[in-house]
This record gives C-alpha cells, sequence and structure tokens, in this order.
C-alpha cells in the first residue's frame, strides 16, 4: 500500500508541474503573422515592454528594453525572442501612455487566460 501512495503522490506532482508549464505557456508558440506584429509593436513602443505573471508568482512588473529580438520558427510555430530569452505574450505587456502597459497578446489576437489587459505601472521610466 506505501508503493500505491507514492504512485499517486507522484501522479499528482507530475499533473500540477504540467499545469502550472502549460499555464505558463499560452502564448509562446504563436503563428508567422502574430510574431511580426508583436515585433513591430514593441519596435514601436522604443523597445520597451514589461514582463508580468502573477500566476507564475511575479510580485510586480519588470521594465525591460529590448536589445535583441528575433523570431524563431519552431515547425509550423514562431517563438519571439527579446534579449535572448523566448517571451510568452500572455505575459508581456507594452507601453501606451500614463504608465499602462497593454497586452502583448491581445494587440496580436493570441487567446489568454489569467492575465490582466492593461497593467498599471507608476510614472514609467525608460530602462
Amino acid at each position: 500500500m506505501h508503493k500505491a501512495s507514492l504512485a499517486v503522490a507522484a501522479a499528482i506532482l507530475t499533473s500540477l508541474v504540467f499545469v502550472r508549464s502549460a499555464a505558463a505557456d499560452q502564448c509562446q508558440a504563436i503563428t508567422e503573422e502574430q510574431a511580426w506584429l508583436a515585433l513591430k509593436i514593441i519596435k514601436g513602443s522604443d523597445r520597451t515592454y514589461a514582463s508580468y505573471c502573477e500566476k507564475c508568482g511575479d510580485k510586480e512588473p519588470v521594465v525591460r528594453r529590448a536589445k535583441t529580438w528575433v523570431v524563431k520558427k519552431e515547425g509550423e510555430t514562431r517563438t519571439l525572442t527579446l534579449n535572448g530569452k523566448p517571451v510568452d505574450l500572455a505575459y508581456t505587456y507594452f507601453p501606451m501612455i500614463h504608465g499602462e502597459f497593454w497586452n502583448l497578446a491581445k494587440a496580436v489576437g493570441c487567446p489568454y487566460q489569467g492575465s490582466p489587459d492593461t497593467i498599471k505601472i507608476g510614472a514609467h521610466k525608460k530602462p
């Protein structure tokens, strides 16, 4: 019976890890059109963007400036890479006005759940 309990616990832990990683990868694999549009938006915002994933444990948004960018082809999908790291558009925001940042996934039409459409970041300062 002890082995069965361990097997059940392992199965539950594995499923929780899968759910967490699935939740964190909503709009990382995107269409070519979405990837290029996302890049155009980031470049148009003076290469400034914010990363924020509350359900991943982020306490507050982090504002960054894209110094490098690549649209990588991965099979039939694309991934936008900023500063050498792939980004999930569901947790990536671009600046508008008065410290408000808009969700990049929404802007390019990638469906997502659990992320705000906009976030407010104090007095916006360029990184």
